[in-house]
């Protein structure tokens, strides 16, 4: 033990830089896998926005790591005339595909929204052709479900009806 502690004092400073080193190189290497993925998303001066929140919560259920990481009051929600897009600002944004928080979804590949108390269910379709559930804790959950279902065909989604906005809304 002894060694061990000596070894890290005398090179405090070398094992210092490549700890340094190898975040940076961590952090670079997933702001350019976002990148690659091309996915361009809408911002939320746009106007065809129907519906945008910042900082709000969620997690995916991809897989048991995605479930329990998350993000708590750091993702941007948007509902436009074509799509939902759920992303997270810098300096999150280099974690978002890691645990699936980066999404731009058409909404005819919604399949359905549920409301459980707070959180806000939406499952989803990708263009692979399988299915995908993301969480939210959105602060205007109301604006949310309006939104989208304001942009859904008379059917609805997930077989709910199609509610316009409300005369006072």
């Amino acid at each position: 033990m002894d060694a061990l502690l000596q070894f890290v004092s005398e090179n405090f400073f070398l094992l210092f830089a490549f700890a340094v080193i190898w975040n940076v190189v961590g952090v670079a290497f997933m702001l350019w896998r976002r990148k690659q993925r091309g996915l361009v998303l809408p911002k939320v001066g746009d106007p065809d926005v129907m519906f945008s929140e910042r900082f709000a919560s969620g997690s995916s259920n991809k897989s048991w790591m995605t479930r329990l990481g998350g993000a708590s009051n750091c993702l941007t929600v948007i509902v436009t005339k074509a799509h939902l897009a759920i992303t997270t600002f810098f300096p999150f944004t280099a974690f978002a595909g890691t645990y699936d928080l980066e999404h731009l979804v058409p909404i005819s590949d919604i399949t359905a929204i549920v409301p459980k108390g707070r959180v806000t269910e939406v499952e989803f379709q990708r263009s692979d052709g399988t299915y995908r559930k993301v969480f939210l804790r959105l602060r205007n959950t109301d604006g949310f479900l309006r939104a989208l279902r304001g942009q859904t065909s008379s059917e609805g989604v997930g077989g709910q009806p199609a509610t316009p906005p409300r005369a006072g809304d």
